[in-house]
């Protein structure tokens, strides 16, 4: 919060595949319309939120789609196979992927809703 211009934009270069200086601008803009507070708040609970019970309930009674930032491919692919071993998963980019890669995220997308319609 003393440096909030400095931690969106080392946010920003954390979030993106492509983190050259328009990508950033865009970026921090999006990010600046959050208050500080509420900004905190929800960076927070990433901290102390756990939904790996909710998931492993799902397990086998719903289908899932994981898509994963492609660094943390060995740790996800760890705990989804000992714990949701049906789910669709994914590996691509970094957090915005959806954002960088918005046709390959959509057809990962389209092709699991696809592939669970009427079931």
């Amino acid at each position: 919060i003393e440096d909030r211009d400095n931690v969106i934009a080392e946010f920003a270069k954390w979030m993106l595949e492509n983190p050259n200086p328009k990508n950033v601008a865009w970026v921090s803009k999006i990010t600046n319309q959050t208050s500080s507070s509420v900004a905190a708040i929800t960076n927070a609970t990433g901290f102390y939120l756990d939904y790996s019970e909710d998931l492993i309930a799902l397990e086998g009674k719903m289908p899932l789609l994981y898509v994963v930032r492609n660094e943390m491919k060995e740790v996800a692919d760890k705990w989804i196979k000992a714990n949701t071993p049906s789910a669709t998963t994914v590996y691509m980019g970094k957090h915005m992927m959806f954002w960088e890669r918005p046709k390959e995220f959509n057809k990962v997308v389209d092709e699991f809703l696809a592939s669970v319609e009427g079931k």
